[in-house]
């Protein structure tokens, strides 16, 4: 279960536990093993990440009630202090499973600063009159990691030739999708229509349909509502933009630029290049997905137009890689 680019070991050990007779109580004496040992590394990281997801697909039924009981706490207690993502993820899919939402909503709704030591953190950003969202990003070091797809991948487009990218800034990355509420209260407040580009769906629902000049004005929205300073935003002002030298988008009266320029050194909200979007995406692996190669377990992992009836589901509702 140690840390390894093709995580296929990983994913089959969690989905097959239960199915080849291992018991609760099984996972649960390995779990404490390897707490007892656990030295905050990456590896014993992996270790865990793997036990818990395995121990989530019981139910708390099969579980002895007094180990139940003791196991909560601590799991809320890794949930809120660990400071190993995976570990953060891990034991908030396992008490989402067994139903304790109350605690995973008291961690995911209290903010924590970034700290280099820490691997995720948590930001709140006040969007309307007594709302707020909250926001967990995880934080990816810079390096050298391989992306792209090898010729031998199903599926796979001819551009998608595996090669290395050189990452040369720490950046951090929401943990989850934007929510509808969120796409909504900024359409609200700025006047954007955000269903204008998208399909009905064959039930009759719509969903937002924001372009990619839409998604960087939400960027700058966030940043507004989080009282960023303009010299802290990603993408400038168009108004502050030389319409001479940022052409603007015909027909929009935003003053949109078409060559909308990026600061990747400010730390105002913004979208994830591409080379950042897929290493964050693969988290450490080189197989097809991010749990590894076998595609029978895909709707464990995402959503899809064959398993979610087409319909808008809750963040955070599938695995955590």
């Amino acid at each position: 279960l140690e840390p390894h680019d093709d995580p296929e070991v990983i994913a089959q050990f969690i989905h097959r536990c239960r199915s080849h007779g291992v018991s609760a109580e099984d996972l649960l004496d390995c779990l404490n093993l390897v707490h007892e040992k656990d030295t905050n590394s990456r590896e014993d990281g992996f270790k865990l990440y793997a036990l818990l997801l395995a121990l989530a697909e019981y139910p708390t039924e099969e579980l002895p009630n007094e180990s139940r009981t003791a196991l909560v706490p601590q799991l809320g207690d890794w949930y809120a202090t660990d400071r190993r993502s995976i570990v953060h993820g891990a034991t908030g899919w396992i008490l989402r499973q067994w139903g304790e939402t109350d605690l995973v909503e008291q961690v995911d709704k209290s903010p924590i600063a970034y700290s280099p030591d820490r691997e995720w953190f948590i930001r709140e950003v006040p969007i309307a009159d007594g709302v707020s969202a909250y926001y967990t990003f995880v934080v990816v070091d810079p390096g050298e990691y391989q992306i792209g797809s090898p010729e031998y991948e199903p599926m796979r487009f001819k551009n998608e030739h595996q090669h290395k990218v050189q990452l040369t800034r720490r950046y951090a990355i929401a943990d989850r999708e934007v929510t509808l509420q969120e796409i909504k209260t900024f359409g609200e407040q700025t006047g954007v229509n955000i269903f204008k580009a998208f399909a009905s769906m064959d039930d009759g629902w719509a969903g937002p349909g924001l372009t990619w000049y839409d998604s960087v004005h939400f960027c700058r929205w966030l940043g507004e509502q989080a009282g960023l300073s303009e010299e802290e935003q990603a993408y400038p002002a168009p108004e502050l933009l030389d319409p001479s030298e940022f052409i603007r988008v015909e027909g929009d009266t935003r003053g949109t630029p078409q060559n909308w320029p990026l600061h990747v050194e400010r730390h105002g909200f913004r979208l994830p290049t591409e080379s950042e979007w897929e290493v964050a995406a693969r988290a450490g692996a080189r197989t097809s997905y991010c749990y590894g190669s076998d595609e029978n377990l895909i709707t464990q992992y995402a959503w899809m137009g064959f398993n979610s009836e087409r319909k808008p589901h809750q963040p955070k509702t599938r695995k955590p890689s």
